[in-house]
């Protein structure tokens, strides 16, 4: 099972890497464009930024699985080993609720935008929208996998304070 979350993982990296790099390309062939043919993309400026929402919020979903997320470390690292367990188990199940809801609540924008179309690259707005959609599946995948790894964390802990 870990296999596949790091399967996973590794895709969506890939995947949020080749968005991120799209931007560099986009906003250096622009000006060239612009200035060697005297031609400009109208487009350029929204695929960047629709590459930019996919590329962050992909590679975010990524980092979840390490719990690369920023954290108040200075102060969860005082709070004794028991604790520290039982906040981490409360705090995934909390982030795995937040993030089942915004995936609900993100279907309706993605119906939604799929009336709506971008004015430069013609497509529509909900492939757009769906970036959000798409993370908060993942980080609810994430999410499962570290609840089930704080869950053997503590019932190692009771195992210890067993013996």
């Amino acid at each position: 099972m870990l296999k596949l979350r790091d399967t996973v993982k590794a895709v969506l990296q890939y995947i949020g890497c080749i968005c991120l790099i799209l931007v560099s390309v986009v906003f250096f062939a622009k000006p060239a464009a612009r200035y060697l043919f005297h031609y400009s993309f109208f487009w350029a400026d929204e695929l960047a930024k629709y590459s930019v929402i996919w590329g962050a919020l992909l590679c975010s979903a990524a980092g979840l699985s390490d719990r690369a997320h920023t954290a108040l470390d200075f102060v969860f690292s005082k709070l004794p080993i028991k604790l520290q367990n039982i906040l981490r188990l409360v705090l995934d199940l909390v982030y795995t609720a937040f993030c089942a809801a915004a995936f609900y609540f993100s279907l309706s924008n993605v119906k939604l935008g799929m009336k709506a179309v971008s004015a430069g690259l013609g497509i529509r707005m909900g492939y757009v929208y769906l970036a959000l959609t798409v993370t908060m599946a993942f980080m609810v995948f994430f999410l499962i996998y570290n609840i089930a790894d704080d869950i053997k964390i503590m019932r190692g802990a009771e195992k210890e304070a067993a013996k």
